[in-house]
């Protein structure tokens, strides 16, 4: 897992590096949702079970909701 002095300021890169480390591409656990909220690039990465979709579409509906 990369510690915290290994992100960027680039979303897009961040979003690559924990794909990578959390090998989002064969591990079918992790559930990972990339979203705009406000106009700004955003990635959500989830256990599956350990979260109620129900509470990921709120959450969702509430970022959407941001201006």
């Amino acid at each position: 897992m990369p510690a915290m002095s290994d992100f960027s300021c680039n979303v897009k890169e961040n979003i690559k590096r924990l794909e990578t480390s959390l090998n989002v591409e064969r591990n079918f656990d992790i559930l990972q949702r990339e979203v705009m909220i406000a106009g700004h690039r955003a990635g959500f990465f989830f256990i599956d079970g350990f979260v109620r979709e129900d509470m990921v579409e709120k959450l969702m509906q509430f970022f959407y909701s941001l201006k």
